[in-house]
């Protein structure tokens, strides 16, 4: 792809015109809010519709919406709807604890499931859920501190020494600003029930980010606490936590042009990125992991296709991935469109022209952008691929873990040495859980064939070209990638638990060195070393820059209300049900329907097959309550919110603060919407409730959990 064009002024300064009504005309719906600032942006909220009040909101003082959100897993949102602590969340961000649950014999991701009791709701060993307690402005606190990191440890030693509570301080708008948060954790987290995969992934990942979809994403989990309503450790004494407060749910429905809010957890945004970042991440970073992602997970698929046992034990690992990979090529595809380029390239002409009047180090920020990532641009790519060769196979992985215990062992510390091998023991050991060595040395040969284009001969590990390498004989196809990773897979303790856990129990630095699974990965951690001097030069001067650049963009701008990227904290949204028209000729509907599930279907697809009961359902249009004003079941609708990853599982809120949807996608067309906000296209797709309602009752005959909920008809 061509780089932008840098325009001349002139044309320059007729785009920043586009520019600014642009994001006139998205502005309302534009911004990932911090909740405890909700007052500001009231007025907005209430001329579409809205009808709560700020307390209502966000308070300190009273149960508010912000008491039924969770942060579901640290990577996820759920929300409360009962008073005995049920969450709804995404079925795939139940995904792995229900893959952890499942069995050949009890597959829950095939089957669904849909617990008849109390009693048989499922331990979801290490899941947690983390609610907001309250947040703060400690700018002040922290700006004027000698010692920032010093400040900001002492306010959050001031919430968790009574050890009820737990504190984290984020810089914000680049270390303009700092938030604290405080936050309670419940880590007895329970299974409850879900839909089929057939249901709760219908259109798999030919359907994902696409719209019109038919997903049924949902899943059911609750959250216990001790007699105390306390967070507590599991135990069967344990009994459902009673929220402060749960979102009661609407049977009304939603229409085009009616009020949507979400709160949730937003992972990560840069859309305040200068353009020389920008453009790193987009046609450097991006088709690096995408290719990366690729060799792995074609690997992947083949084997769990294969093998039941296979897909139950990498079906989270390759659902995130194939996430991941699918999410950098519609990055790419929607930064293709040269209008953001040219839109960006003209604003920031116009900030330039006016910070060369400014004083200080603002001056030349942008220049001093554009050198630092020109002279950075080789080693951050190399080290990118060193890292991801490291992380994606769990023997280079192992092997990585245990450098630190080789430098000790080689600097004849060998006390110190065993009491670290004892520690790693358990870390290591967890490493085995799901893993699959038969399709991971596969992966391996294909990684380092990735690897091997894709840096210079100077980082290509001593190893690889060593007379070990060199005696390798050959497999079948002449893939001399995968001879090195056969004989890694053959002679490495890292290889499995068994001589792994008998290494640590009296390790040796002379072990070590002859075997090749460690020999490989001490290669990558040096090459890794000899990049660090550059890694951290990078990395502090582009902090030093983007708080200037920030700062100048603030002052450029001194007018706008700026809101911070997301960064895993909880934020509020606020917009309507819209449809949107992507391309010439092509009109997108904001709702889809029941006829869609039946028109899309493909019997024994594993992506786009129907259960039978539920197809037999919705050909007698036995909808039940939960069918619309024309008698139609809707599945999914758009609204324009603003969320990215990490909102998956939020509540999409009505004007009245009822529950009407559950959020789990966004759309094809905006899939550059981390970077750069496009209000013409930027969507969120959710599960319609009444639909998540009708799979319960009608396929999972779960009314015992039904009749928990507070349901709104009108």
């Amino acid at each position: 792809m061509a780089r932008p064009q840098i325009l001349k002024l002139g044309k320059a300064l007729l785009f920043v015109c586009a520019l600014l009504l642009f994001s006139k005309q998205g502005k309302a719906d534009e911004g990932m809010w911090l909740p405890m600032h909700v007052k500001n942006y009231m007025e907005v909220m209430r001329q579409k519709g809205c009808l709560l009040s700020a307390e209502d909101i966000y308070s300190l003082n009273k149960a508010s919406l912000k008491d039924a959100i969770v942060h579901f897993g640290g990577f996820c949102t759920g929300e409360l709807v009962s008073s005995q602590g049920l969450v709804f969340t995404n079925h795939h961000c139940g995904y792995d604890a229900i893959a952890s649950l499942s069995s050949p014999e009890h597959n829950y991701l095939d089957s669904g499931y849909w617990a008849p009791s109390f009693e048989k709701e499922l331990p979801a060993e290490g899941l947690f859920v983390t609610f907001l307690v309250r947040m703060e402005d400690v700018t002040d606190r922290v700006r004027y501190a000698k010692d920032k990191d010093e400040a900001i440890k002492r306010i959050v030693q001031e919430v968790e020494s009574e050890g009820k509570y737990t504190a984290r301080v984020t810089p914000i708008l680049y270390e303009h600003q700092y938030i604290l948060w405080v936050y309670q954790t419940f880590e007895d987290v329970r299974f409850v029930g879900t839909p089929p995969a057939s249901i709760g992934k219908f259109g798999g990942d030919t359907d994902n980010w696409m719209w019109p979809r038919h997903t049924g994403d949902f899943s059911v989990f609750r959250v216990y606490a001790d007699a105390n309503n306390e967070p507590a450790a599991y135990s069967p004494d344990n009994k459902p936590y009673q929220p402060k407060h749960f979102l009661p749910i609407s049977l009304a429905g939603i229409s085009p042009g009616d009020f949507t809010m979400i709160m949730g957890f937003p992972a990560r945004t840069t859309r305040y990125l200068p353009l020389p970042a920008m453009e790193f991440k987009v046609r450097e970073q991006y088709p690096a992991l995408k290719s990366m992602f690729a060799a792995m997970l074609r690997i992947m698929e083949r084997d769990m296709a294969a093998n039941i046992r296979v897909k139950l034990a990498l079906a989270s690992t390759q659902a995130r991935f194939a996430n991941s990979e699918k999410y950098y090529q519609g990055v790419m595809e929607a930064m293709r469109d040269a209008g953001i380029w040219e839109q960006r390239q003209a604003f920031e002409s116009g900030l330039e022209a006016w910070a060369a009047n400014q004083e200080g180090d603002m001056k030349t920020v942008l220049k001093d952008f554009r050198a630092l990532y020109e002279s950075a641009q080789s080693s951050m790519m190399q080290g990118l691929a060193i890292r991801l060769v490291q992380s994606l196979n769990p023997v280079l992985a192992r092997g990585k873990t245990l450098y630190p215990l080789y430098r000790k062992l080689n600097e004849g510390k060998d006390e110190e040495a065993q009491a670290l091998a004892d520690q790693l023991k358990k870390r290591l050991e967890r490493s085995f859980e799901n893993d699959q060595p038969a399709t991971y040395q596969k992966v391996l040969g294909a990684l380092l064939k990735q690897y091997k284009f894709s840096v210079p001969a100077e980082r290509i590990p001593n190893w690889m070209n060593s007379k070990e390498v060199a005696k390798l004989k050959t497999p079948e196809g002449g893939d001399r990638y995968q001879a090195m990773a056969n004989h890694i897979y053959d002679a490495s303790v890292l290889a499995t638990q068994e001589k792994l856990m008998r290494f640590l129990s009296k390790p040796s630095a002379k072990d070590l060195e002859k075997d090749p699974g460690f020999v490989l990965a001490k290669d990558l951690v040096k090459l890794e070393t000899e990049i660090e001097a550059a890694t951290a030069y990078f990395n502090s001067r582009e902090e030093q820059l983007l708080h200037l650049w920030m700062e100048a963009w603030m002052k450029y701008q001194p007018n706008r209300n700026f809101y911070p990227d997301a960064n895993s904290t909880l934020r509020l949204t606020y917009g309507t049900v819209e449809a949107y028209d992507p391309r010439d000729a092509v009109e997108y509907s904001a709702t889809t329907s029941y006829e869609g599930l039946l028109e899309k279907e493909i019997p024994g697809d594993h992506e786009f097959d129907l259960p039978a009961t539920l197809k037999s359902l919705l050909k007698k249009r036995d909808f039940g309550p939960y069918a619309n004003g024309s008698g139609d079941l809707q599945v999914n609708f758009l609204s324009n919110n603003d969320i990215t990853g990490g909102n998956s599982g939020s509540p999409v809120i009505n004007a009245k603060g009822q529950l009407v949807g559950i959020a789990f996608d966004g759309n094809w067309e905006s899939m550059a919407g981390d970077i750069v906000f496009d209000p013409r296209y930027k969507r969120t797709i959710s599960a319609d409730i009444r639909y998540v309602l009708f799979v319960m009752d009608k396929l999972g005959g779960a009314q015992r959990l039904l009749d928990e909920l507070t349901i709104v008809k009108n």
